[in-house]
């Protein structure tokens, strides 16, 4: 289940990311919230589409597989994320 959902929030989140982003002339703090992970990868060409395809996708499976066993394991995975969302804001804001 969590990794359908994270499947179907991809596209709307790669969608919010380029709008963000304004062709290069707007600012990266909605992809950031949405698409953390390509966010701290950005310039490295390749890495920062897959990332963009592939981590909510991967989150949902995570959460969705922790959930059911321990929500211990849930916590974590969150926590890791914030983490990535601030440190993606960070890198944007400067």
């Amino acid at each position: 289940m969590g990794l359908g959902l994270g499947i179907v929030l991809t596209l709307p989140a790669i969608f919010i990311a380029i709008l963000s982003g304004g062709a290069g002339h707007g600012n990266y703090y909605a992809a950031a919230f949405v698409l953390p992970w390509s966010v701290l990868f950005l310039g490295r060409g390749d890495l920062t589409i897959v990332l963009g395809l592939v981590q909510l996708p991967v989150l949902g499976f995570l959460v969705g597989t922790t959930l059911c066993k321990d929500w211990r394991l849930t916590l974590a995975v969150a926590i890791i994320h914030a983490v990535a969302i601030c440190v993606a804001l960070i890198r944007v804001s400067h």
